[in-house]
């Protein structure tokens, strides 16, 4: 709103439309488009325009009767009598939700795994903002398990659906998706395919004091749970395919949370694919590394799912 609280500036967007900014009275009139960004031939997308696809939406109930959030993407063609393989792509974290019918720099993956044949699912387990105290409480002191109790739940709903390849689900995560990405390999060994797992938190005393005892409590009053929430107590499980990624100058998770896994997994005689990124920060954010990236995570799933 301005000052005088007359008009406002909006924002918008969704899965199908990337955001648009417009200028609207207070009562809601519109009167101008900033930036109106509607995918036609002189739009940057526009070459990809047709074969992008919504999403569906859904919700499923967990074990404690919670609505979990989901999206589906279903590759172009998509035929119900024929079977998929599935990625499931997880954030899962306390700051950010991925089933939302939002524009987001993720939906351009997901559209392009789903157009190489993949079903992309993403469900929003407990933990996550902006659905009521009781359901981010219920992963205080309970991080990497409480959240794959509740993508256990879609896991199951997906191998109950007819149109999914029950052997070929794999599980995607960046960051704190990578996170939960390494503990879905380590606790449910054989549930996965395979696993992608990109700068992900692997010892929450390794990361920053003021987001992690939030979550979890002082490290020497809560020892059990820092315990419980840390890769390594559960990485000697691990059987499926691992594919590890992290830029080498990452300051937000920091390369060490992968040096130690490597450590364990090797000590363990556990073998494992890796990629790591010479000077690269946390988004591994330079044009021709992101793309080598995204080109190392697209092979290694075709490699272990096998799209039809």
């Amino acid at each position: 709103m301005d000052n005088d609280a007359a008009f406002y500036i909006d924002q918008y967007s969704s899965t199908t439309q990337p955001p648009q900014l417009s200028l609207h009275r207070a009562d809601g009139e519109h009167l101008a488009w900033l930036n109106e960004n509607t995918i036609a031939p002189e739009h940057p997308y526009w070459p990809y325009a047709n074969e992008h696809r919504r999403g569906e939406f859904g919700v499923l109930r967990g074990p404690e009767a919670q609505r979990l959030h989901y999206r589906m993407i279903t590759p172009p063609g998509f035929n119900k009598n024929e079977q998929y393989p599935v990625i499931v792509h997880v954030y899962g974290g306390p700051t950010s939700r991925l089933a939302t019918n939002q524009w987001s720099r993720r939906i351009l993956i997901e559209q392009y795994m789903a157009q190489q044949g993949f079903i992309v699912f993403s469900l929003d387990n407990r933990g996550v903002v902006r659905q009521g105290k009781a359901f981010q409480d219920a992963a205080y002191q309970r991080l990497g398990r409480i959240e794959m109790v509740d993508q256990m739940v879609g896991v199951d709903w997906l191998r109950s659906q007819p149109f999914i390849d029950a052997d070929k689900i794999g599980i995607f995560g960046w960051s704190y998706g990578g996170y939960v990405a390494l503990m879905a390999a380590s606790q449910y060994p054989g549930d996965f395919a395979a696993s992608v797992a990109v700068a992900p938190v692997t010892d929450w005393s390794l990361y920053d004091t003021h987001y992690t005892e939030r979550y979890l409590g002082h490290p020497e009053r809560a020892q059990e749970a820092y315990e419980k929430a840390n890769v390594l107590t559960y990485a000697d499980e691990i059987q499926d395919p691992l594919l590890l990624i992290h830029g080498m100058a990452d300051d937000n998770v920091l390369f060490t949370h992968s040096t130690v896994l490597m450590q364990a997994l090797q000590e363990q005689t556990i073998e494992f694919d890796l990629m790591t990124y010479p000077g690269e920060k946390h988004a591994i954010s330079g044009k021709s590394q992101r793309l080598h990236a995204y080109q190392t995570i697209s092979n290694f799933f075709k490699r272990h799912l096998e799209p039809n």
